[in-house]
């Protein structure tokens, strides 16, 4: 053999080019495995799921609106104030004469009560609340003193009840549905029952049902 000859040996190892080229497929075949393809042919990840829908969050007893937990209810069907609006309850003038600022919206603790929240005119003063239940009758309420029955409002039955140092009258709409008129008068009981009784004679005739 001439000088200089290329003398290297079958044993001699792959040149690395090779070696690279044997990795990168290796790579390949295994991201191809962790895929799976989607209805229009694009490759999907395989281990991808949906995200579940949990639904709205509950708020137990309302955004802060001092009014008593909700109970579940038991009671099915359609409301006639389901998709009724709290906040449009009291006009312009009931709110002049009751010395309220604009109401405000309240976050219920299901779907299918909510409520509006006026503040008095003068800080401090006096805050009236309604609250609408879909799903829940004057039975259903709950109070931390005596509920008293009043009779008819109107043409709607009514129950007046404490809870804390507010008071409330609830109107019954269905055997199975009510509007609350709750008020805190800064602690004073007695104010805040006569403005309730004051504030359910204003929102009686523009409620449903009743007899």
């Amino acid at each position: 053999m001439k000088p200089g000859a290329d003398t290297r040996k079958s044993s001699e190892p792959v040149k690395p080019s090779l070696t690279r080229l044997a990795a990168a497929i290796v790579v390949s075949a295994a991201t191809m495995a962790g895929c799976t393809t989607a209805t229009d042919g694009l490759p999907t990840p395989g281990s991808t799921q949906p995200t579940p829908n949990t639904g709205r969050a509950t708020i137990p007893g309302g955004g802060n609106t001092g009014r008593p937990p909700t109970p579940t209810s038991k009671s099915t069907g359609n409301s006639p104030i389901r998709n009724a609006d709290p906040c449009s309850l009291l006009t312009a003038s009931d709110m002049a004469a009751l010395s309220l600022l604009a109401g405000k919206t309240t976050d219920g603790s299901t779907d299918d009560d909510k409520g509006c929240r006026w503040h008095s005119s003068r800080q401090g003063d006096h805050t009236v609340q309604i609250d609408i239940y879909a799903l829940l009758s004057i039975k259903d309420v709950q109070a931390t003193g005596e509920v008293k029955q009043l009779g008819k409002v109107g043409k709607h039955q009514a129950v007046q009840y404490p809870f804390g140092t507010t008071c409330t009258i609830s109107l019954a709409i269905t055997d199975t549905s009510r509007v609350d008129v709750r008020v805190g008068a800064a602690g004073n009981h007695q104010k805040a029952c006569e403005m309730a009784a004051q504030v359910a004679q204003m929102v009686e005739p523009e409620l449903p049902g009743g007899s």
